[in-house]
């Protein structure tokens, strides 16, 4: 690992010579964490008490933009029992979700402890496979 003084080089600023075991250091920072695909998953947890809201964190050092082909893995909380939207980190929602026919969900559609996958088409969040 790097040494804590300088835990990242940034290349671009520097005016002396780089030593040779920073850069192995930062290459091998980036390698593992590329590597590390439980870093960078895109399965989240439902933690709402509610049948037809899905609440999910995406936290650090994750991030991501609201923008059509988002594609999420939500293990659900509660089988929903109407129409059913998403909050994602409180800021992002209530957004929709509808089935592949792009119609809202109906009662049974999605269960507790059932994993879905959704995909943000622009307006809505899509299931696969419903």
């Amino acid at each position: 690992m790097a040494d804590s003084t300088v835990p990242y080089i940034v290349f671009g600023t520097q005016t002396n010579a780089i030593p040779l075991n920073y850069l192995d250091d930062n290459f091998n920072q980036l390698c593992a964490s590329v590597s590390a695909l439980n870093n960078f998953s895109n399965y989240y947890v439902d933690t709402s008490a509610t049948p037809n809201s899905i609440a999910i964190a995406i936290n650090s050092p994750q991030t991501f933009t609201l923008s059509a082909g988002l594609t999420l893995l939500v293990l659900i909380a509660n089988t929903n029992t109407d129409v059913t939207s998403m909050i994602i980190n409180s800021a992002y929602g209530p957004i929709s979700i509808v089935n592949q026919a792009q119609t809202p969900l109906t009662a049974g559609q999605i269960n507790a402890g059932q994993i879905v996958m959704m995909v943000f088409n622009g307006t809505n969040f899509q299931t696969i496979g419903i």
